[in-house]
């Protein structure tokens, strides 16, 4: 049924015929990938699980990355990024598990993460001590965070560095996640992943002012990219040259 209902909502967003084949293909195939790349997602969960129990790590209840990892690890590995030296940008850090996922797997990567951490934007049933939990929770990474407190569409109009990954899981609203995903593409360098999580959530209302609408309506607007991966979560692509 959840299948279903995506594939509805793709097709009333205006979704491409490629991206609903990669969304289709993935149903069919991409449990393979999971499979091989789930001891990834364990361990990480374990090491988390681990950490808090130890105290050094605090929150982090709502571990929406979690089923995605297999898909990302997957993208990481065949883009070599695992090992490499390369600059990150995350919009959307909320209490800091994605990024500690991303510190902990792109080992010798630097990350520049972007929050706006207003207590006022929270709904009741999330942490508003969020900021202070992702301060203690990335302590030990702190010399390869760079962080940044800011609306998302202030920190890119003045941005001027190139990123080789970024991950978007800011403002769900279609308008705002049109903008960080242009100006975040624009900011990628060839070669470069852009990971936007949360596509299929539908928190507003109005169908058309949720995440996946302001995803399609990037999409449209470029040329330069292969998609790699469409999931019931999240959608990466590669950027190529014009």
């Amino acid at each position: 049924m959840t299948h279903l209902k995506n594939f509805l909502y793709s097709l009333y967003c205006g979704a491409s015929f490629l991206f609903i084949y990669f969304y289709i293909f993935n149903i069919f195939f991409g449990r393979k990938v999971f499979r091989k790349y789930s001891p990834h997602k364990k361990n990480f969960e374990n090491e988390i699980d681990k950490l808090k129990s130890q105290k050094i790590l605090i929150g982090m209840e709502m571990q929406i990355i979690n089923y995605n990892i297999p898909h990302i690890v997957k993208v990481l590995s065949d883009e070599n990024f695992l090992d490499k030296k390369i600059d990150c940008l995350i919009i959307g850090c909320y209490e800091g598990h994605s990024t500690l996922f991303f510190l902990m797997t792109c080992i010798h990567a630097k990350f520049t993460c972007v929050d706006i951490w207003n207590k006022n934007n929270y709904h009741k049933r999330y942490n508003r001590d969020a900021e202070s939990y992702f301060d203690k929770n990335i302590e030990n990474f702190k010399q390869k965070v760079f962080k940044v407190k800011n609306d998302s569409q202030s920190f890119l109009n003045k941005n001027s560095k190139k990123y080789d990954l970024i991950y978007i899981d800011g403002s769900h609203d279609a308008s705002i996640v049109e903008q960080d995903c242009k100006k975040s593409f624009d900011f990628l360098n060839i070669n470069g992943v852009l990971i936007v999580n949360s596509l299929f959530w539908r928190g507003f209302k109005k169908i058309k002012n949720n995440n996946l609408s302001g995803v399609v309506n990037f999409m449209k607007k470029i040329k330069n990219f292969k998609i790699i991966y469409v999931t019931r979560s999240i959608l990466i692509l590669k950027k190529y040259k014009d």
